[in-house]
């Protein structure tokens, strides 16, 4: 009696084995798959993180050309610090009293109606290196000289001036863009080259156009005076909202505005043309005719 219980335990390993083989194998493909995958991604998500540039004036970078150091320092010293990157948002954040806007436009994404809505919208504006025609659009009264080193190297600039700021901060060794002016205040005088920092008074709210704009970065804030520079600019008010344009800021033209003003005109001849040919060559049907089929054939031999 246990010869067929033992032939059919044996049948049933025969069948068996190969049908868990072909199931081990099948996970194990995707097993291998799946982490393959999972290895590439972790390869371009380094490879991208490696090769992302760091954004200047970066409130949150930590890399040299970032400015976390001055955000954290002004936050330690009590400065509610608003880091925002939308127009609107930044308009927001002003509505308080008591406010020091800081706008850093590394992309040149604002256009001159943007930016004539952030003038007087604050206690101080503190602008990073602003375009000609940021400027022009803020109605301020500086223009753009120079950079301040022809080189590229920092140089070293005296205060030169009675601002308090930079009365604080005696000298700075920073790179940038000079400006000129005839209604404000020059500061840190680089000759031809313009000056490192202008500060006016445009609708009775205090601007500052800083074009020695590396004084707010990481890796030369701790160089001669430029952390108190930076410190005293950014945080002479209880609240600093930090604005950097993104291109959230940028509204995307519509279809309307994108076509040609002659392709409606066309697009219309070309319907009414298509109609008048339409009904010149077109078929004009008769009424419908029932034909006599010469053969009927019937259903069982059609199946057959």
């Amino acid at each position: 009696m246990s010869a067929p219980t033992d032939l059919n335990a044996e049948l049933s390993a025969v069948i068996t084995t190969p049908t868990v083989r072909r199931a081990v194998r099948r996970s194990l493909y995707w097993a291998v798959a799946i982490a393959g995958l999972l290895v590439l991604g972790a390869i371009t998500i380094a490879l991208n993180g490696a090769t992302r540039e760091a954004e200047r004036w970066g409130a949150d970078e930590t890399a040299p050309t970032g400015s976390r150091a001055v955000v954290e320092v002004l936050r330690d010293a009590g400065i509610e610090v608003v880091m925002v990157s939308r127009l609107d948002d930044a308009l927001a954040a002003v509505e308080s009293p008591g406010t020091t806007l800081f706008v850093g436009d590394t992309r040149a994404i604002l256009d001159a109606e943007r930016w004539s809505r952030l003038l007087g919208v604050a206690d101080h504006l503190v602008i990073a290196e602003p375009s000609q025609p940021a400027l022009d659009a803020l109605r301020i009264d500086a223009l753009t000289a120079a950079p301040l080193s022809e080189s590229g190297d920092a140089i070293e600039l005296a205060a030169g001036c009675s601002v308090p700021a930079a009365q604080r901060a005696g000298t700075i060794l920073s790179t940038g863009i000079g400006y000129s002016t005839l209604d404000g205040e020059v500061c840190f005088d680089a000759g031809e080259a313009g000056a490192g920092l202008v500060r006016l008074e445009v609708e009775g709210r205090q601007v500052s156009v800083l074009g020695a704009g590396s004084v707010l970065q990481n890796g030369d804030i701790t160089r001669a005076g430029n952390a108190a520079l930076a410190l005293a600019l950014l945080g002479e008010h209880p609240t600093l909202v930090w604005y950097q344009p993104t291109p959230a800021d940028i509204t995307a033209p519509t279809a309307a505005e994108l076509t040609p003003d002659w392709v409606n005109p066309v697009a219309w001849l070309a319907v009414l043309a298509g109609l008048a040919a339409a009904f010149w060559r077109g078929r004009r049907f008769g009424p419908v005719v029932i034909e006599n089929l010469p053969v009927v054939v019937k259903t069982t031999e059609t199946m057959e």
